[in-house]
């Protein structure tokens, strides 16, 4: 009998030091996320995210940016029942996968959705993150569900998650991604990406801190309004060459539907070398302005950049040149086991 209670004693032990394990690395990530936001509440969190949004603004009129107009109530922590509870009085969570099910989230309608876009933000989240973390996703043959992957313990098999029950909380947990420390994005999507951030979201690099850190990016697009701005890159070796990869160098540019002016060329040339791909599908209204893809030459992971690279590619070019079908009631989009690229 006492043999039992001693057996029974450590394995409460080890248990509680499982529990732990996991609770100290969900700590680490959620004191991570407050600190670089120099934030101590879910509300300081969101105001000062906004504050970052005025202080950045690309488009002169800070205004729109300010906490009154981007309600949102972030939680942190929950288990999935207490998220299913507390029903409307979150917007956005940042929990443990250890402590949710995100299946039945999704069940109870408290995972914001969208249909399926290849070429949607959250969807190349989606697809860059290892297959045993989308395996946490729930599962629909049309619908994205918006859970963003901020990190991940191998050791204790949890991920941290940004889920949002409301399209409010999509632009906050993006913005607390792309803060993410340079090796926590590579852990988690194998590349580091710079991406444009869309009409007012202003951004914390450009070309010039490209240049200045040639290790801190893997992948990037921005606007250019001539090629000689790509020079400078160039000239430091930061430029792949894509046409050096057959589907680059044989595909045609974008047939642009959106834009009557013309089509979108293959590629960006400097010294006879495709050192850019045009990606973005609407010309911007003024200005001879084309937004690039590129590609760090120097990159540690290569082949992850350029197989994202050929996935961003195609995906733009689904959304450029096919005609979409508009699936009631989520618009258009496409299913899922449609995208084979």
């Amino acid at each position: 009998m006492r043999k039992i209670i001693v057996i029974m004693l450590v394995m409460l032990i080890f248990c509680a030091c499982g529990t732990c394990a996991n609770a100290e690395s969900m700590v680490a990530c959620i004191n991570e996320i407050l600190t670089y936001w120099n934030a101590t509440t879910p509300n300081e969190l969101r105001e000062n995210i906004c504050q970052f949004w005025v202080d950045n603004e690309t488009d002169d009129n800070p205004e729109m940016w300010k906490p009154k107009y981007h309600p949102c109530n972030i939680r942190i922590g929950g288990t999935t029942q207490e998220l299913i509870k507390d029903g409307k009085k979150w917007d956005m969570a940042i929990v443990s996968s250890k402590d949710v099910d995100l299946q039945v989230l999704a069940n109870k309608d408290c995972i914001a959705t969208i249909g399926f876009n290849p070429d949607y933000r959250l969807a190349l989240h989606q697809w860059l993150v290892p297959e045993h973390l989308q395996a946490m996703l729930p599962e629909h043959p049309l619908l994205l569900y918006f859970v963003y992957f901020y990190d991940y313990d191998e050791a204790a098999d949890e991920a941290t998650l940004l889920i949002c029950r409301e399209r409010s909380g999509e632009v906050f947990a993006e913005e607390i991604l792309r803060h993410r420390p340079v090796e926590k994005s590579r852990h988690v999507e194998g590349i580091q990406r710079m991406h444009y951030s869309g009409v007012g979201r202003p951004l914390t690099w450009n070309r010039h801190t490209l240049l200045a850190d040639p290790s801190g990016w893997d992948v990037a697009t921005f606007d250019i309004s001539s090629v000689d701005e790509l020079v400078p890159l160039m000239e430091a070796g930061l430029l792949f060459d894509f046409s050096t990869i057959d589907y680059f160098a044989a595909r045609d540019g974008l047939n642009v539907i959106h834009d009557w002016e013309r089509d979108s060329p293959n590629g960006v040339f400097l010294q006879e070398k495709m050192v850019g791909i045009p990606c973005y599908p609407i010309r911007l209204e003024f200005g001879d302005v084309e937004q690039v893809l590129v590609v760090n030459a120097k990159s540690s992971n290569l082949e992850g950049c350029l197989h994202y690279a050929e996935h961003y590619i195609k995906s733009i070019e689904w959304s450029c040149e096919m005609e979409h079908e508009d699936i009631f009631p989520h618009g258009v989009c496409m299913y899922k086991d449609q995208c084979d690229w």
